[in-house]
């Protein structure tokens, strides 16, 4: 490999590291499995898993119409990017923030 592609790979390494969840801790994908166990056992089943996941579809699709459209997805991202603003706001009003 020639240095260029070192110094290239070396650079895209970095960044997926940070997007693996350097920001969050690692743990955003834990978090969502915690959130799928319903029933508290520490174990998610396919039902809990499916449920959540049709949760998630059920909110992104604003219309209902079984589709999540471009608008849609966006809409979803900007209100999951409003919450975790909102959470952060009240973590720093002197109280902890929980979840």
């Amino acid at each position: 490999m020639a240095a260029g592609q070192d110094a290239r790979s070396e650079r895209r390494g970095n960044r997926g590291e940070m997007r693996r969840g350097a920001k969050r801790g690692g743990k955003g994908g834990m978090k969502m499995l915690r959130q799928a166990d319903t029933n508290g056992d520490n174990a998610v089943s396919r039902a809990e898993f499916d449920a959540a996941i049709e949760a998630r579809f059920a909110r992104a699709d604003a219309n209902g119409d079984g589709s999540v459209t471009a608008e849609e997805r966006e809409a979803a991202k900007e209100a999951r990017k409003q919450q975790r603003g909102e959470r952060g706001e009240r973590g720093q009003r002197g109280g902890a923030a929980t979840n």
